[in-house]
């Protein structure tokens, strides 16, 4: 019985709280004082925490969006070409193909936005063409640890494993996005695929080294406008001596200077691309893997099927619990695409 009276007691302090929290929201609801004083006049804890608890389920609508590209720059932080994607449009191509992106290239017809009072407004007639991006494209890569890692702390092997990502996939990334090559089934055509070539400009006895280095950055802007495109936050890429010798020559610019070491150490190539031009599509976030038990080709350049008909066997293999490492393999479907005048490259390579 008195288990009972116990139970009975705990039931009705229960009930009396989740009246007092009701009535405290309604009085709040009604004008006619804040939930949280009224509260305090009853100095019943268990009727305050009612009234705070959360009255609906957190749903997916509530999470913070993550934007893939960003997914994809933390895999590849120092690349000269997820920099500028970042920038530049990103769009989500799960479930899609091919997508037509439209383009007006004929802003000097923009019709004057100011009219007389009383006057009808001007109906703007663009002439518009288009770039078109995808189908995304596989990425991958596998990269071997050592599997002293497992004993790690997680901060260490983290950091390790996403050096050893890093390092390969930023040059990867860059080679491939700032090439001049066309399409292929295996990979979006580069950047520079159709860039407009703008003549260098060569220090003389009357053009200093300063002049020509500001001319060159100025003629590759103009044939960008000249087409079109907006070279508002153009980007300049280049390898990092163009680099590191044009921030010398006119110090702080304004402009964003991209190095990269895609186009090689020595290259003297100078880019300067529109953001306003390019797009980047990806199909999902990347996949990350990891195994310790598989077989793979320990090849960079041309891998292998490890076996293949009639009877060509990859070599090296190495099994990953033979030699006690781990394979990690970063696996993700991408695409990019630019318009026609977006991308402008100093002929030959800079003179300064």
């Amino acid at each position: 019985m008195r288990l009972l009276n116990s139970i009975t007691e705990t039931r009705r302090l229960e009930l009396r709280s989740y009246h007092r929290a009701l009535t405290a929201s309604l009085f709040e609801q009604a004008g006619r004082g804040r939930a949280d004083e009224v509260l305090k006049t009853w100095r019943d804890e268990r009727a305050n925490l009612l009234y705070r608890a959360a009255v609906s389920p957190t749903s997916r609508t509530d999470f913070p969006v993550q934007r893939i590209v960003d997914i994809y720059r933390s895999l590849a932080p120092s690349s000269a070409a997820m920099a500028l994607f970042e920038k530049a449009m990103a769009l989500d191509l799960t479930g899609i193909n091919q997508l037509d992106i439209p383009i007006a290239s004929n802003p000097a017809s923009a019709p004057a936005i100011f009219i007389a009072e009383g006057r009808p407004a001007p109906v703007v007639q663009s002439i518009l063409s288009k770039m078109t991006l995808g189908p995304a494209c596989k990425t991958l890569i596998i990269a071997a640890v050592s599997n002293e890692l497992e004993s790690a702390t997680p901060q260490t092997a983290s950091a390790v494993i996403a050096r050893v990502l890093s390092d390969r996939t930023n040059i990867g990334i860059d080679k491939a996005v700032f090439s001049s090559g066309a399409a292929t089934s295996a990979q979006p055509a580069g950047l520079l695929n159709g860039a407009t070539g703008v003549a260098a400009t060569a220090p003389s006895a009357s053009i200093m080294t300063s002049e020509a280095a500001a001319a060159d950055v100025g003629n590759l802007l103009g044939a960008i406008g000249a087409a079109g495109i907006d070279p508002s936050g153009a980007v300049l890429v280049g390898g990092p001596a163009t680099i590191g010798r044009l921030m010398g020559l006119l110090g702080d610019l304004d402009l964003d200077a991209l190095m990269t070491l895609g186009l090689g150490a020595g290259d003297k190539s100078l880019t300067a691309i529109a953001p306003a031009a390019v797009a980047s599509g990806y199909e999902g976030a990347p996949q990350i893997e990891v195994g310790k038990d598989a077989t793979i080709h320990m090849e960079d350049t041309t891998p292998l099927d490890l076996v293949a008909s009639p009877s060509t066997v990859a070599a090296p293999q190495r099994t990953m619990y033979q030699i006690n490492s781990l394979a990690v393999k970063v696996r993700g479907n991408a695409a990019w695409c630019v318009a026609p005048g977006g991308v402008s490259v100093i002929s030959g390579g800079v003179q300064w």
